[in-house]
């Protein structure tokens, strides 16, 4: 990795050392052809393309969470009713026969 050594005057950012070195790395050399309008409008309708189609599967895939979520809640709630409708066994209810909650062996 080449370190850009350069000293930055008081009160400007290192920002556009950056750009220029990402420039250098990543421009095409002064002797290839530009791309034509046609051809940069061409490559940003594909790169929306993508994007939408990314977005699409995000939301399914949201959706389809949305609608596990919803599950889980509903199955917690029943859990959550049916552990309370059997207590802990420690302290009976009113309408609770410790006696037949005794195993057979006792």
């Amino acid at each position: 990795m080449r370190w850009i050594t350069q000293t930055i005057p008081k009160g400007h950012t290192a920002l556009p050392v950056a750009c220029l070195f990402l420039r250098d790395k990543y421009a095409k050399p002064a002797n290839s052809n530009p791309m034509t309008p046609e051809e940069a409008i061409s490559h940003l309708e594909r790169a929306v393309s993508r994007l939408e189609d990314h977005i699409r599967k995000q939301d399914a895939e949201m959706y389809s969470m949305s609608k596990q979520l919803d599950a889980l809640k509903k199955d917690l709630k029943r859990l959550d009713a049916r552990v309370e409708g059997s207590g802990d066994g420690a302290t009976p209810g009113p309408d609770r026969d410790p006696e037949a909650e005794k195993p057979p062996h006792y």
